[in-house]
């Protein structure tokens, strides 16, 4: 949706970018605040008090609100790169970011048994894997820029349920 709105209205591209992110991440702080709850009283404190941050901007609170962050990073860094490099460059740069994504993250314990166990570089992909995960840098923009390459292409079509 608002790929389409950006390239029906280029003028107010900005505005429509702001309104939009407002919506996904009020959504997103009000979510992570109703699973603070069960996550503050499991160990009531200023230490539990302040875990609680770094899910909020890092990992999301809880592990269902993955997408909710991504969606936010994801429309951040596709529309400004669809902006400065154009929708199919960053299609293509989104994409290989996603493959290098699926290597680090589902792919991951196949590619560990093709080297040995002691290899420095598969230490660094695992521990990069595990922070990285679910994110929108990684999953999100290939997704969203795709969405928007497809409304930009109009290789969209109306579905009509009977």
């Amino acid at each position: 949706m608002l790929y389409r709105k950006i390239y029906n209205k280029p003028n107010n591209y900005k505005e429509l970018i702001i309104k939009y992110l407002k919506k996904i991440i009020s959504v997103y702080v009000i979510w992570s605040l109703i699973y603070f709850i069960p996550f503050y009283y499991s160990e009531p404190g200023l230490v539990r008090f302040l875990k609680f941050i770094p899910h909020l901007l890092i990992d999301g609170v809880y592990s269902q609100l993955w997408y909710m962050q991504a969606l936010i990073i994801a429309t951040i860094i596709s529309t400004y790169l669809s902006k400065k490099i154009g929708i199919k460059k960053t299609l293509v740069l989104s994409s290989i970011l996603y493959i290098f994504g699926l290597l680090l993250v589902p792919y991951f314990p196949l590619l560990s048994k093709c080297f040995k166990n002691d290899n420095f570089l598969i230490d660094i992909m695992n521990l990069f894997g595990k922070k990285i995960g679910r994110n929108g840098l990684i999953f999100g923009t290939f997704y969203f820029t795709l969405g928007g390459y497809l409304v930009k292409n109009n290789h969209t079509k109306k579905c009509h349920f009977i």
